[in-house]
């Protein structure tokens, strides 16, 4: 008799182990597409600065003071 047959637990076991193979062989690839969200969060963070630098120029631009 198989070792699975007499024993759900192990069988129950094993198949954990097999998904969690299959979990760490994706992490890098999960790993390596959050960095790319973050460097992309990163730029919409850095053009939103200089937008809102530009935007405080104009409010402040002489010409406009009256408008």
């Amino acid at each position: 008799m198989r070792t699975d047959q007499r024993s759900p637990v192990l069988a129950y076991l094993r198949r954990i182990d097999t998904k969690l193979d299959l979990l760490r062989d994706e992490m890098p690839e999960v790993k390596q597409g959050l960095t790319g969200v973050e460097t992309a969060l990163a730029g919409v963070h850095l053009s939103l600065d200089r937008l809102d630098v530009a935007l405080e120029r104009l409010e402040h631009h002489p010409a406009l003071a009256d408008a």
